[in-house]
């Protein structure tokens, strides 16, 4: 008698579907085995259960069944196996993403008995849940601009995990420039995957190998107004946990002067003094009016 098990792959994508083999065998020229058991603890992912079945295509899938997380014998314990016969099943699960750690191992061990025949060496296979992590930087051109000068920012999605992303998509509404001035897309890697629709920058559901970058560089002509431009972006993937954020802020000044230094400086008032209060005091000249305010300062 010998148990086989082996796994569909060396490893599978978070959210791909993740199966074994089990092949129970009884050598050619032996008795009948009779009363035949078979224990086979279904592997859990990083302690969550998966969602283990057994494919109906297994050539007996009807003599096998699921309890209780493990995959056992229909009638385990009086399962009869002729000399030169084999019982096959696949089993099958789909995976799930995990945030640490990002790969996850799912060891799979099934172990046979018979009664009145020496033991049976139990058979393990493993199959590797690899996450993607998905991250995501955005960067400004410049920590300042002269206002009417052009404003740009850089983003770029970096899939930093073992296993490949799906699905990856991105949030990023973009800040209102003002006047009626919009954004644009200046340069990016991958042509068409980037695009701007109802202010928002958007990234098209992509799939990105592990290692594998995508960047974008937009554009944008700021107005004559102190402000500030906020823009936060998010990224995720379908088959990835937790998502990424980042944010960055731009600055442009009103105008080409420093406020501190073009700021006209403080008038004090001069305290009332008339002959009245003061007899025999002439009364003081009017203080002259100080340098007025450069244009767009404040």
């Amino acid at each position: 008698m010998s148990v086989v098990k082996t796994a569909d792959a060396p490893s599978v994508d978070a959210g791909g579907q993740a199966g074994f083999t089990v092949t129970i065998s009884n050598a050619p020229g032996t008795s009948t085995a009779t009363g035949l058991s078979l224990t086979d603890p279904l592997p859990t992912e990083a302690g969550t259960a998966l969602n283990w079945s057994i494919d109906p295509a297994s050539p007996n899938a009807s003599t096998f069944v699921i309890s209780g997380g493990s995959l056992q014998l229909l009638n385990n314990g009086a399962v009869s196996l002729a000399s030169g016969s084999s019982l096959v099943v696949h089993v099958v699960a789909t995976t799930v993403p995990t945030a640490s750690p990002l790969t996850v191992p799912l060891v799979n061990t099934a172990t046979i008995t018979v009664p009145n025949v020496p033991p049976v060496p139990p058979a393990t296979a493993t199959e590797n849940v690899l996450s993607p992590d998905v991250t995501v930087t955005k960067t400004a051109d410049a920590p300042s601009v002269v206002a009417g000068a052009t404003a740009g920012f850089t983003v770029t999605v970096t899939n930093t995990g073992p296993g490949t992303a799906n699905g990856v998509t991105f949030s990023d509404p973009l800040p209102t420039l003002g006047n009626g001035n919009v954004w644009s897309i200046a340069s990016q890697t991958t042509p068409g995957a980037f695009s701007i629709s109802g202010g928002q920058l958007v990234l098209s559901p992509t799939t990105l190998a592990t290692g594998a970058t995508l960047s974008v560089h937009i554009t944008g002509t700021t107005t004559a107004a102190d402000l500030t431009l906020v823009n936060t972006v998010t990224v995720s993937a379908t088959n990835e946990a937790p998502p990424s954020r980042t944010s960055t802020r731009l600055r442009p000044s009103s105008s080409p002067c420093s406020h501190r230094r073009c700021r006209s400086p403080r008038r004090r008032t001069p305290r009332a003094s008339t002959p009245a209060d003061r007899p025999g005091t002439p009364s003081p000249s009017p203080t002259p009016p100080g340098p007025a305010r450069q244009p767009g300062c404040r």
